[in-house]
């Protein structure tokens, strides 16, 4: 799903083949961009349909889908996306979903900004795309969007210690992550929280380093 203009499913096989959005996510979403809503009001909308599915917790897949691209791909409604990401996470616990929790959303955030199994030469070619994900990263940290942990910051910071090629463009969330919550991660970075990561390690998403520096994370 793409822009403003949300591409909609029109058939179930369409919808459960994951390439179209959920027409009424879809409406709802574009309308509470492009419209002054409520952002409760609009979370309560946006997460109606999942729970009208038999399985709600392995369809959610479907509206974080949704929400991941639009933050990565528009970034001039970050903070309203971010404000309907709060006022979800905000929604009382019911006996199919634990909203505070936001179920699964850490998860597909990470599945779908994961650089890690894209082609080098495709990599140099995205740097909007890394801007992107680490400031809507680094957003979601600072408002306390439940899963996106100060560590991930420090996990970010770390890139620059690698030694593989397309390092230029790896390093660019670093950049992000330090725009927008710079000083958040500096202060949190006290004596008792400190690790120095020395020769090959793995970062705080448990992926394999090999760095030639130390790193305070």
């Amino acid at each position: 799903c793409v822009g403003r203009d949300f591409p909609i499913a029109l058939t179930r096989e369409e919808l459960e083949a994951g390439d179209e959005c959920h027409p009424d996510e879809a409406k709802v979403l574009g309308d509470y961009l492009k419209v002054d809503w409520n952002a409760q009001q609009a979370a309560e909308k946006f997460t109606s349909p999942v729970l009208q599915e038999q399985d709600t917790f392995a369809t959610l897949y479907r509206p974080w889908g949704l929400l991941s691209t639009a933050l990565i791909e528009l970034p001039a409604d970050r903070q309203k996306l971010v404000e309907l990401l709060l006022a979800i996470q905000s929604m009382l616990s019911s006996q199919r979903l634990d909203w505070p929790q936001l179920p699964g959303w850490a998860a597909m955030w990470s599945d779908l900004a994961d650089w890690e199994h894209w082609p080098t030469e495709e990599k140099a070619k995205l740097s909007g795309y890394f801007t992107n994900r680490g400031a809507a990263e680094a957003e979601m940290f600072l408002r306390g969007i439940t899963g996106i942990p100060v560590r991930w910051g420090y996990a970010a910071s770390s890139l620059i210690c690698f030694r593989r090629p397309g390092l230029d463009c790896f390093i660019i969330p670093v950049h992000a992550w330090l725009k927008v919550a710079g000083s958040r991660l500096s202060a949190e970075l006290d004596s008792e929280k400190r690790t120095t990561l020395r020769g090959s390690r793995y970062n705080t998403r448990g992926r394999h380093m090999d760095s030639p520096c130390q790193t305070m994370i």
